[in-house]
């Protein structure tokens, strides 16, 4: 059966719709999503790099330096926040939802092929939560999708070999573990175009783009740029459980799972895949999943960034594929099945009144502190929503702290000891301190080797801040502690839960 063909309304029609129920998808996240640990830290560091302030140079990032820039200039028109961070994600990723839909239109796919990996791609909880959420993801997966799209696309092979440069080089500059995807991407390119194109600038374009956008991050400060891009994490414990969290990457989203069998089987007996732009994609999203999940074996989440290229190339190589009535049927339905049980299976993901928590906050901050208070804080992003400066070191919070360098060496690395932190509450350095409920979230564990602060050592800090600090603001999420004032009769807090 040969694919039935959509107008050019229909198909325009189709991407506004996929990119609308996207956004009713993502935007149940972004009130009612789990809070996660890294949210205030990319928050802030994006109002810090628009306020003059430079990656390694001057705070601890361990991320490359990209990201920053481009959610900052956004949030310059939105204001600096966790929930606006978290409204620019949904509609990054309904964006790569209407760019993927878009690029499957160039097939003129069968409409009901065409809903059932919206649905698959809209519905995937997993895969909306943590785009959703303040993390890396949603930018990434974007770039890297008009990176791949690039082939897709009817432009000069120089330009496009631009193109993929560009947006391959700032998913990169976002993201370093997606490095694999990019090369796979302009492998592909070079596959279709090799004869177009001359090696010195299939070579020297995307170098040059390197240079040009991450270069000058790294000559401001190279060790440090090292130290937090590469040697940071190779310090970091390496777990042993690296096929179990690959195989709980793909348990948690069950119809993309099915996804990847039907393009697996589509690529194992399609013909002259290579030739295909879904195949480069498809296979650039799956090694970049299997390396950074299965590589790393830290966390499952660590697919997410990968997943729109997969579901684009995947979907694409559906439509190539499988082109009896038959066989798009079964994998229709397939889908489909899978898409429902991954509603009704694994984590939920959510968890109401992390945003109105930060809002009560930073509400008490701005009522009872000055303009000019310097906040010292696990959370980075109560100083940022009650407009108050954060304690110096602490841009990126709990990730600035670490029991294993001495003073000197933390300095030149932008972090702060354990005894620095122990010093300034003792000295009463910040006039207030805000710390979250969830213990493990606070300053209870070391960088970069990501490992338990002593709990007898831990207790230290906890005794220490309820001896020279009351507790006069609490909500489910957050505390707030002011200097000691003998008259105030503070509430009891159990040192060991802080």
């Amino acid at each position: 059966m040969s694919l039935v063909p959509t107008t050019r309304r229909a198909s325009i029609l189709t991407i506004l719709a996929a990119g609308v129920i996207y956004l009713f998808a993502g935007g149940f996240y972004v009130k009612r999503g789990l809070i996660n640990a890294d949210e205030g830290l990319y928050a802030y560091v994006s109002y810090a790099v628009m306020h003059g302030k430079v990656p390694y140079r001057d705070f601890g990032y361990a991320q490359m330096p990209v990201l920053p820039y481009l959610q900052g200039a956004i949030m310059s028109f939105t204001g600096f926040g966790v929930r606006q961070q978290r409204w620019i994600n949904v509609c990054l990723s309904a964006l790569s939802v209407a760019l993927g839909v878009a690029l499957w239109g160039t097939l003129k796919p069968h409409p009901v092929a065409c809903w059932a990996l919206i649905l698959t791609w809209c519905l995937c909880k997993p895969m909306v939560y943590y785009d959703t959420i303040g993390k890396t993801y949603a930018l990434t997966g974007f770039l890297l999708l008009a990176a791949g799209g690039c082939l897709y696309l009817k432009l000069s092979p120089h330009l496009k070999l631009f193109l993929l440069s560009l947006f391959g080089v700032l998913a990169i500059g976002c993201r370093l573990t997606v490095a694999p995807a990019v090369l796979i991407l302009w492998l592909g390119l070079v596959v279709l175009h090799r004869k177009q194109i001359s090696w010195p600038l299939l070579l020297c374009v995307p170098l040059l783009a390197a240079l040009a956008i991450l270069g000058p991050f790294f000559a401001a400060d190279p060790p440090n740029a090292i130290f937090w891009n590469l040697t940071f994490h190779l310090v970091s414990p390496t777990p042993t459980r690296h096929g179990a969290v690959l195989l709980e990457s793909f348990a948690m989203s069950p119809a993309i799972a099915v996804l990847v069998a039907i393009g697996v089987y589509a690529l194992a007996f399609g013909k002259e895949t290579v030739s295909k732009p879904g195949t480069w994609l498809f296979l650039a999203g799956l090694a970049s999943w299997l390396i950074s999940v299965g590589l790393s074996g830290i966390f499952a989440e660590y697919a997410t960034s990968c997943l729109p290229l997969v579901v684009t190339g995947g979907g694409s190589l559906l439509y190539a594929g499988l082109r009896t009535r038959t066989k798009l049927t079964a994998a229709c339905f397939i889908l489909i099945s899978a898409t429902i049980l991954g509603l009704f299976y694994g984590e939920s993901f959510i968890k109401t009144g992390y945003l109105e928590a930060v809002d009560r906050a930073a509400a008490y901050l701005r009522a009872n502190t000055k303009p000019t208070d310097a906040i010292l804080t696990s959370m980075p992003e109560i100083p940022l929503e009650a407009g108050r400066p954060i304690f110096p070191g602490f841009e990126i919070g709990k990730f600035a702290l670490t029991a294993e360098m001495d003073d000197e060496t933390a300095q030149r690395r932008r972090m702060i000891t354990f005894n620095q932190l122990l010093r300034a509450v003792d000295r009463q350095s910040a006039p207030v301190i805000v710390l979250t409920r969830f213990h493990s979230a606070n300053f209870a564990w070391s960088l970069p080797s990501v490992t338990n602060i002593v709990p007898d050592i831990y207790l230290k800090f906890s005794t220490l801040l309820l001896r020279r600090y009351d507790c006069v603001g609490a909500n489910e999420y957050f505390l707030v502690f002011k200097i000691h004032d003998p008259k105030y009769h503070a509430p009891k807090i159990d040192a060991r839960k802080l």
